[in-house]
Order: structure tokens, then sequence, then C-alpha cells
């Protein structure tokens, strides 16, 4: 087969107090057909939150759980 099976597109602003993540989506479901989805993810810093990702944007991503830990010094 001649086709994508997935294709994967994202932006991140990241400041001091905040991070927005924008990530588009192309995946092949089960009966062959090419869907889309666009993942959104607000980040405000420094709120007491646990510091990961969305589970949505970290599956989707490979090495983005992996980023974030470092990024936030998390497990």
């Amino acid at each position: 087969l001649d086709r994508t099976v997935g294709s994967l597109a994202g932006l991140e602003y990241n400041n001091c107090c905040w991070s927005i993540q924008v990530v588009h989506q192309n995946y092949l479901t089960y009966d062959r057909e090419l869907q889309g989805r666009i993942l959104f993810q607000i980040q405000l810093k420094g709120l007491g939150g646990s510091g990961g990702a969305s589970s949505s944007i970290s599956e989707a991503i490979y090495g983005f759980d992996e980023r974030e830990s470092r990024r936030f010094g998390t497990p």
C-alpha cells in the first residue's frame, strides 16, 4: 500500500508563567479510514498541579513523556 497511516504536527509556546501546546494528528482507523483530531493544552505553571501532560497528548506523541519529565523534573 502506498498510503499514509499517520501524521503529527504541533506547536508549543512556553514562557515563565504558562505554556500552550496545539497538536494535529491524522491516524488510520481499524476500518482503514483516515481520521483527524486536534489536541489542545494549556499549562499554568506554579499552581501545584502534577506537572504532567494530559494523557491524550502524551499518548499521541512518542517521547513526549520523557520530555515532560526532564522539563518538570518528575520521574
